[in-house]
């Protein structure tokens, strides 16, 4: 099988040693996949790994966060550009920083790249880099430091479903179904670009983009819940979204 050739950019602030350790957990995912990685800019680049701005996300809870957006145009569907933000340092339970470790590091980029390779939630248990207990993350940053192949064996399992495989299917109620069906009519109307999809372990959100880099987006509560009740499922338009829609009050 030859590769998929993915462009990625690293972040320009990042120290040699930070670059290093990048560097290995990008090698280590083209280890464990029929993935191949091409250093670009970040304006070039379907990957761009940054360091976390000031104020994105919860310094006490996460190391690193993940967004990618797949887009719904192709056939199949494919991640058309996914950003991975990682931190320096943590905040104690004193609001004081602590610098990640090398181990901690690595160990977050493994993990966040492993989303950004398309894998969306995360491993309940064994020993795997997308499980969600920070201190197993660690350990696999620990042991790939020292050599070890990367354990990642839902992220090789998805990559060998056929890509636009269905996998299963979720019924919408008629009103989140004519929600979506009428935004998209809008845009397809404006000529706004999409749709595109990003989805996590519960929520999600279908969007389209306007000129002006605005986002017309349809937000998924809980869809891990609607597939036990379809009928309970939720798409919460943005105020874009409300607009688009002439000013439609929430259902």
């Amino acid at each position: 099988m030859t590769p998929a050739v993915i462009p990625v950019s690293l972040p320009p602030d990042a120290s040699a040693a930070e670059r290093s350790l990048l560097g290995k957990a990008l090698s280590a995912w083209e280890v464990a996949l029929p993935v191949r990685f091409e250093q670009t800019s970040a304006v070039l680049a379907r990957l761009e790994i940054r360091f976390a701005r000031v104020g994105e996300g919860d310094p006490r809870r996460t190391s690193g966060l993940t967004a990618a957006d797949c887009d719904l145009r192709e056939s199949p569907p494919s991640v058309e550009r996914a950003v991975v933000s990682l931190r320096r340092a943590n905040l104690d339970v004193l609001d004081r920083p602590v610098a990640l470790s090398d181990e901690e590091l690595l160990g977050t980029a493994l993990h966040e790249l492993g989303h950004a390779l398309g894998f969306q939630g995360h491993v309940a248990h064994g020993r795997s880099v997308m499980v969600r207990n920070t201190e197993a993350v660690r350990r696999m940053g620990r042991g790939v430091l020292a050599g070890e192949a990367l354990r990642a064996p839902s992220v090789q399992a998805l990559y060998r479903v056929p890509s636009g495989a269905i996998v299963g299917r979720i019924a919408l109620a008629s009103g989140p179904a004519r929600r979506l069906v009428d935004l998209a009519e809008v845009a397809s109307v404006r000529g706004w670009p999409g749709p595109w999809v990003r989805v996590g372990d519960r929520g999600g959100r279908i969007f389209w983009r306007s000129p002006r880099g605005g986002e017309a987006a349809l937000q998924l509560l809980d869809w891990s819940a609607a597939r036990r009740d379809p009928q309970g499922l939720v798409l919460l338009p943005n105020p874009s979204a409300w607009s688009a829609l002439q000013g439609e009050p929430p259902g």
